[in-house]
């Protein structure tokens, strides 16, 4: 009988255990990698600006593309391939609501973050990408203070590695900029984390471009890896091309070759593919339309992104819960005014 008795104490208290833990919403637990001290104390001093406009600031560096990598989505997109690809559904930038930068007073504010041991030379390519962006969108990419969510930029990589996230992931997201990637492809990253995938996967590229896959497949001999996956278009169904139209000129788009082989070839001539140099007209018409044409953001929302504010509003004023009640400002009725 005791031994019953002691079951049915230990099988109550396992229920009531299980029965208030799904009366209270879980905290979100930081990854091994966001909990790691990582250097985030780099700044920008008006020299880097300076040097950032030189004309020779990246002379000594050859201008390639971002694939070098055949295991991230498109050759440098961080993220799950699987989320990734049902994203694609849905470009030519991400869909999602919630992978969005907010706007507001007209101005989308990107806070990033360097680590106090970036080179020189990468501070002013940094800087000119800031002053790029500054001066031809409403995307203003400033130092982090607080915010949430931001932008840390790895600049430890070796070689010529260049990725990043699609959109705003939530939280501290890292975009890799290697010692060879030039401040272009660093434009061509934060293209990335504003939510643009890469031009020449539009669902009307064949328009416009031959894909030679026989090359491809070459160069996947050669190699020993797979890179047809990178060329990849949208698929006509749910596709979301920004109206702006095809740009040959886009810095989102891939040069003509990889390795010695031709894969991406214009139907048009006398165009070039694959610049670095700049946003160009239509870069910035792209991303007037999907960020600086609309309202504004609103001032109060809920910014828990595992979407369950509305079914734990009986904690939203209880001391030890105020964190979900930060998260959940708009669901919890605590708007500030």
């Amino acid at each position: 009988m005791i031994g019953t008795r002691n079951t049915f104490i230990i099988s109550w208290v396992l229920l009531t255990i299980i029965h208030d833990a799904m009366q209270t919403p879980l905290k979100p637990l930081q990854s091994l990698v966001d909990g790691q001290d990582d250097d985030e104390d780099g700044s920008l001093s008006s020299e880097d600006f300076k040097n950032g406009l030189s004309e020779n600031l990246d002379q000594d560096k050859p201008e390639i593309d971002e694939d070098g990598d055949a295991d991230l989505f498109e050759g440098d997109i961080e993220g799950e391939k699987a989320e990734l690809r049902m994203l694609a559904e849905n470009r030519e930038v991400v869909g999602h609501a919630g992978k969005k930068w907010p706007k507001v007073n007209g101005v989308v504010t990107v806070p990033y973050t360097i680590p106090s041991s970036i080179s020189k030379q990468s501070k002013s390519e940094l800087a000119k990408v800031i002053t790029e962006y500054e001066t031809k969108t409403c995307i203003r990419l400033v130092p982090r203070s607080k915010e949430k969510n931001y932008v840390h930029i790895d600049s430890t990589p070796s070689g010529h590695r260049c990725s990043s996230p699609l959109g705003m992931s939530g939280g501290k997201q890292t975009i890799k900029f290697g010692e060879a990637c030039t401040w272009g492809n660093l434009a061509h990253e934060f293209m990335h984390s504003l939510g643009f995938f890469h031009e020449h996967t539009r669902s009307d590229r064949d328009k416009y471009m031959t894909v030679n896959w026989d090359n491809i497949k070459k160069y996947e001999k050669e190699t020993g890896r797979t890179w047809k996956h990178n060329f990849l278009k949208c698929t006509d169904r749910g596709c979301n091309d920004l109206n702006v139209g095809y740009d040959y000129e886009s810095i989102m788009h891939y040069g003509q070759n990889m390795g010695r082989y031709p894969v991406l070839i214009p139907k048009s001539s006398g165009v070039y593919i694959g610049q670095r140099n700049h946003l160009s007209d239509k870069d910035i018409l792209g991303l007037n339309e999907h960020y600086c044409s609309g309202p504004d953001a609103e001032k109060c929302s809920d910014t828990r992104n595992t979407g369950d504010c509305g079914n734990f509003l009986h904690v939203c004023k209880k001391a030890e819960y105020a964190w979900f009640a930060a998260e959940c400002e708009k669901s919890c009725g605590i708007c500030k005014a």
